[in-house]
């Protein structure tokens, strides 16, 4: 944004259908949570939109950005089973989402323990109880 302009971070639990993101992907029906940044910049062409997620693709002059931020969101959406999006139009800004697989596991409370110097759990315990007692579990 050469100009200012407002940075948005935007979170969401969704279910999906089937849905098609970019040209090349399509999302399986699920549950997601949707991590979204969007700005008022000066938005993007089809054409750089097309190759964003290309590593060392930049629009930069050199010395000003290795071309690597996307890439390394889009790898990191597909490694952890999930997607990346752009929606973009010149002169309107631009928002980059992740749609990520919810997770249905159960959440355990634990700590770390200073004497095994590993995380220890209390099954069944909340994890308000931590504060209020010494036990570690080790």
């Amino acid at each position: 944004m050469p100009d200012g302009g407002t940075l948005t971070l935007q979170t969401e639990n969704l279910t999906l259908g089937p849905t098609r993101v970019g040209p090349n992907d399509t999302v399986p029906g699920g549950e997601f949570v949707r991590i979204a940044v969007a700005d008022t910049g000066t938005g993007m062409p089809p054409e750089v939109i097309a190759r964003a997620f290309d590593p060392f693709f930049t629009t930069k002059a050199i010395g000003q950005g290795t071309g690597l931020g996307l890439s390394m969101v889009y790898g990191f959406a597909r490694q952890s089973g999930g997607f990346a999006a752009i929606d973009s139009k010149p002169g309107e800004g631009t928002r980059v989402s992740l749609l990520l697989p919810r997770s249905r596991a159960k959440r355990r409370s634990c700590r770390w323990c200073c004497r095994s110097r590993r995380w220890c759990t209390a099954p069944g315990r909340p994890s308000w109880w931590w504060r209020t007692t010494r036990w570690c579990g080790c």
